[in-house]
Parts: C-alpha cells; structure tokens; sequence
C-alpha cells in the first residue's frame, strides 16, 4: 500500500506514556481501551452501511476533541486511520506502546500537538483496527 511520505509514520523509540495519557478519559469504573478512547461506539445507530457509521462516529469523536483534518498533507483522516495507522501497525506485526508512540511523534505535524496525534491514533485504533487495543490497556 502507497501512502504519501509527508504522512508515513516516523518509528522512534519513545515512550507510551503520553500517548497513553491522551488517548484516556476520566471514569469511575475501569473502561476498556475501546470504550476510553471511542466511548460513541456504544450509542452508534444509524441506517447507513456499517462502514460509512464507523467513519462517522470515529470523526465526530475527533471533531469533539478538536480534530477536524491533518495540516500540510492530501491524506483526510479517514484514510489516515484506515490506511496509515492500521496499515503501518498490521506491517510492524506486534507493535509496542513505544512504536505506538513513536508514530505519534512522527505524525506530530501534521496535527495542533502530539496529544492530537496520540489521540487520533487511538481512535484509528479502536475504530478500524482493535486487534492493536492492547497497546492502550494498563
């Protein structure tokens, strides 16, 4: 799969740590990765196909915290998810918080900070490829 250079994500060996923290929200019983970072999925009911629901929801989740579009890049966020996270994660194999992170880092500029990244990474995640929401369990 081609994806554009300005948009392949940049593998470092950082920490998760922030990206853990981005990509969690407050509650008081323990929520699963899914639920933490994409807790719309739950309420999801419309009648369009399953595909088109999910693109929906995962950008009405990022809407909310402020994500509307990648800056400096043709790719829209969709095919950001879809395409660049779950592609480059399926190629790592078992990827690691680390590599998690280092994505985030890599894709930093093409969204408002890091913690947006991190963010819609995590929704790429539990959106379009949950076999990763290990990287995001404590």
């Amino acid at each position: 799969m081609n994806r554009p250079p300005s948009i392949t994500l940049a593998i470092f060996g950082a920490s998760a740590v922030l990206l853990l923290g981005a990509c969690t929200s407050a509650s008081e019983t323990t929520p699963t990765a899914q639920q933490r970072v994409f807790p719309a999925t739950a309420q999801a009911t419309t009648t369009t196909s399953a595909a088109d629901s999910l693109d929906q929801i995962y950008l009405r989740v990022l809407a909310r915290e402020g994500i509307t579009e990648l800056h400096n890049s043709g790719v829209d966020l969709v095919s950001f998810g879809r395409e660049v996270v779950c592609a480059t994660f399926a190629e790592e194999g078992r990827p690691t918080p680390a590599f998690a992170a280092g994505a985030a880092l890599g894709v930093a500029d093409h969204f408002d900070s890091f913690e947006d990244s991190a963010y819609a990474i995590g929704a790429a995640v539990a959106s379009y490829c949950p076999q990763f929401n290990y990287l995001f369990e404590e």
